[in-house]
């Protein structure tokens, strides 16, 4: 059953965007929200809820943002190899402020995307501690039909830290009493 996993509509001069998970749609709906609201002043990116979904996707979301540095790195196995994704030159969104609106069940994905604004320097991020689901998997077809994924990385934030097992912490904390 498709479910919608995108939004956006402007405010107040101010952009709202929903992910509610990364596929292959979500660069380009990206790309089209910054392109129909340029005038906006700023960016709120609710990540909320969103499970993650295609890295890929998520790192190159991020190069809208970002003109050099380190969106995420990989280790694998072999932990002294790593792969480093970083960004180009041709950002999207320049100058205007960046709000990342997170959550406990924020993962993956989303959190790629969060803490590469965050520690680069671009976006603040509000809310709550996220997953800490920074592990990449391989998915492998079984003869039976069935697919089993298979643990094969970890995603390392640009200043060096393992996202795995620690998630995201916001720089204002947001909770429920």
């Amino acid at each position: 059953r498709n479910q919608r996993t995108f939004a956006a509509r402007l405010e107040n001069n101010i952009l709202y965007v929903k992910i509610a998970a990364f596929n292959k749609q979500t660069l380009q709906e990206l790309i089209n929200a910054l392109g129909n609201y340029e005038k906006a002043n700023a960016l709120v990116l609710d990540l909320r809820g969103c499970p993650g979904g295609m890295p890929g996707e998520a790192i190159m979301a991020v190069d809208l943002f970002l003109d050099t540095g380190i969106i995420i790195s990989s280790k694998g196995k072999d932990i002294t190899e790593e792969t480093y994704y970083n960004a180009d030159a041709e950002l999207m969104w320049q100058g205007k402020k960046i709000f990342v609106l997170v959550d406990e069940e924020t993962a993956s994905a989303a959190e790629i995307l969060a803490v590469s604004l965050q520690e680069q320097g671009r976006a603040k991020i509000i809310g709550k501690s996220t997953k800490g689901k920074g592990s990449m998997q391989k998915l492998i077809e079984l003869p039976t039909g069935s697919v089993v994924a298979v643990t094969n990385g970890f995603f390392i934030t640009p200043s060096g830290n393992e996202l795995n097992g620690k998630g995201v912490i916001p720089d204002i904390c947001t909770f429920e009493m």
